[in-house]
């Protein structure tokens, strides 16, 4: 990977929570700042990450590249009107694009690592699937969007505990750990995962430093949760008790970036071929928004840690 690049994936396990717009509004922010952004639009099959770039229809998508048709990933970047702010769009791939092969999926992961930006944003597709974790897991780094609703915090919390079974298995796999081990975690599935310590304490009866690296792997998965369609009617607070959740019971490093409110101009400036972040600079949604800019910047992150794809 670059180490100047630092890699987002930006995920929550379910659709219609706001994850391309947040993608869109917070590349288009910080390109704004002077940082140099892509935007890699990973929702197979239900690309529309464009829509809220206001780019029309794109020339040039994934499917170029996954066809072949473009040898280099680089090919298939699109410039936008706003100066440091590039994509790769996934739009007008078949629906069948969604179930990668595993060839294609190590190809496109290690493309991507390969890129040269301040900032690399993936928007993630809905869902629990492989690819759409191993995308998430990219990096070190991530953002989680959810909403208030009930459904969407469930969806969120499957998500997650899917990516942490799914890394796991990697750094099990990247630490040639006993092959009982494995099997032990082949044979549970995310629902089934009660808690990280009887997961640490099974490894360490098999090997006791393999399990040492194992946790520390796993703690440097470091998360960004967001609060979108945020109403006055939802406690202020609720953002932060979710992560104080996770950090408790899903074990990676967890931390608040902010609430999103909902905002009737979001789908007002879509409409019209508009950046909501441009069109409405001055509405509350769009101010938010930039503190959580504020927030990613000013973060500091370890090094990203390598890790296998499990087949």
């Amino acid at each position: 990977m670059n180490n100047n690049s630092r890699i987002y994936g930006v995920g929550g396990g379910k659709g219609g929570t706001g994850k391309s717009f947040i993608t869109a509004s917070v590349g288009m922010i910080l390109a704004q700042q002077g940082k140099k952004v892509l935007l890699v639009d990973l929702d197979l099959g239900a690309s529309n990450l464009h829509t809220f770039l206001a780019l029309g229809k794109p020339r040039v998508s994934l499917k170029h590249y996954l066809n072949k048709e473009a040898q280099n990933l680089n090919d298939v970047v699109m410039e936008t009107a706003q100066p440091n702010l590039y994509v790769i769009s996934s739009s007008g791939c078949s629906l069948e694009i969604a179930n990668l092969h595993y060839a294609q999926k190590l190809k496109l992961i290690r493309a991507i690592k390969k890129l040269s930006y301040d900032y690399l944003f993936i928007d993630l597709g809905s869902g629990t699937h492989y690819n759409t974790l191993d995308f998430c897991l990219l990096s070190n780094e991530g953002i989680i969007v959810t909403t208030p609703e009930p459904v969407s915090v469930e969806n969120m919390f499957r998500f997650l505990k899917s990516i942490y079974l799914r890394k796991i298995k990697a750094v099990l796999r990247s630490n040639n750990l006993n092959i009982v081990c494995r099997e032990y975690l082949n044979e549970i599935s995310d629902s089934q995962v009660k808690s990280f310590s009887d997961i640490i304490g099974f490894v360490r009866q098999y090997d006791a430093d393999n399990g040492t690296n194992i946790e520390k792997c796993i703690k440097d998965q470091k998360i960004g949760l967001i609060l979108n369609h945020f109403r006055w009617q939802v406690d202020k607070n609720f953002g932060h008790d979710l992560t104080k959740i996770c950090n408790k019971h899903l074990y990676f490093d967890y931390h608040f970036l902010g609430n999103v409110s909902s905002d009737h101009k979001i789908g007002d400036a879509t409409m019209r071929d508009r950046v909501f972040v441009n069109e409405y600079g001055y509405a509350k949604t769009a101010t938010e928004i930039h503190t959580i800019v504020r927030a990613l910047v000013n973060e500091t992150y370890e090094a990203d840690l390598s890790l296998p794809l499990v087949s």
